[in-house]
């Protein structure tokens, strides 16, 4: 049923990249759907994870990154705000200069042990002239964090009432979500170990 009422929405094909294809909502066109491709294989903690991730990267760039509404696996979709604009490379500029604040919001996402995209296609100026990033983030796999709780912490806390506490509580999932996944892939891993070691001694 959800599945259907998804699919109704898909409306123009706004764009594809490596990871996904990315549609006009056609119930909001506020908003678009990013339907990850079918090799794009996620958990239903990674899938929580990125909406609660990106939630905090709102909160901390309102500007530059778009509020997420929807993360699900069937179908395996993101439904973010829509940003029009242009791109950031511009002519009679060169690569260099066109990417200065390319180049600037990737640092201060690094920094907060977040791994964007790089590529410059996936940056866009919007219409009010702020740089936008417009591609989603990966939160963690297995037993490895894509992003620093205790920087994201720190910069949480410096934002005003209320948002800080919305901030921490996002964090505070977002943890649970990565603690459960990381310990399913140590039990995990330790089952395959276990299981090499068996037909190794089997062999011998």
């Amino acid at each position: 049923m959800f599945k259907k009422q998804i699919e109704k929405r898909f409306g123009q094909q706004l764009g594809e990249g490596g990871e996904k294809k990315v549609y006009l909502d056609k119930e909001n066109p506020e908003h678009v759907l990013g339907l990850f491709h079918e090799e794009k294989k996620e958990s239903s903690h990674q899938i929580k994870g990125r909406f609660y991730l990106t939630k905090i990267l709102h909160l901390l760039f309102p500007k530059q990154i778009p509020d997420i509404h929807l993360a699900a696996s069937e179908p395996h979709i993101i439904e973010v705000d829509r940003v029009d604009g242009r791109s950031v490379v511009s002519k009679g500029e060169s690569l260099d200069e066109s990417l200065k604040d390319r180049n600037i919001l990737f640092e201060k996402i690094l920094n907060l042990g977040v791994l964007p995209d790089y590529y410059y296609n996936n940056f866009k100026y919007d219409q009010k002239g702020n740089l936008v990033y417009l591609d989603s983030v990966d939160p963690f796999q297995g037993d490895e964090r894509y992003y620093d709780p205790e920087k994201i912490r720190v910069a949480l806390e410096k934002l005003e009432e209320g948002k800080k506490e919305q901030g921490l509580v996002f964090l505070k999932r977002l943890e649970e979500l990565y603690k459960e996944e990381a310990v399913k892939f140590i039990e995990e891993d330790k089952k395959k170990k276990e299981t090499v070691d068996i037909r190794n001694a089997a062999d011998t």
